[in-house]
């Protein structure tokens, strides 16, 4: 009785696990390319902000990477050359004009090859969240 109890077990357990990996779908990661380029903020290191910016393309190609200040003055600029380009770029920008309401960056990127450019605008942004707190005594 023990013996088909387990054998009966076994069965249910194997037939289950099939089932559920039948219902799963399979899910390859790839690079997006739906958006070729990406700025996203990291974070502060030591006051300063640090941005990065990712370039999805699957071939190598060279991109000139410009940023300007909030007046349109080129604050940096350089020449990258590669495939699924990442960059990190910490700027020394003081606490008071990151804090100030006119903070402004713009990137652009611009593929040597095509001439096309994509620019991002990064802006202080504030918001404030009030919430409740509930908690049994």
């Amino acid at each position: 009785m023990k013996h088909t109890f387990k054998k009966t077990r076994n069965i249910t357990v194997g037939l289950s696990v099939l089932f559920l990996m039948a219902a799963t779908q399979a899910v390859f990661a790839a690079p997006a390319t739906d958006n070729p380029t990406e700025v996203k903020f990291l974070g502060k290191v030591k006051s300063q902000p640090l941005f990065q910016l990712d370039v999805n393309n699957n071939e190598n190609e060279t991109f000139v990477i410009v940023i300007k200040n909030n007046v349109g003055n080129e604050i940096y600029s350089e020449k990258v050359s590669g495939a699924n380009l990442s960059r990190k770029y910490r700027l020394e920008i003081s606490e008071d004009e990151l804090n100030a309401s006119d903070f402004g960056l713009t990137f652009e990127v611009t593929s040597v090859k095509t001439k096309h450019t994509e620019s991002y605008k990064v802006s202080q942004k504030t918001q404030y969240i009030q919430g409740f707190e509930v908690a049994k005594l």
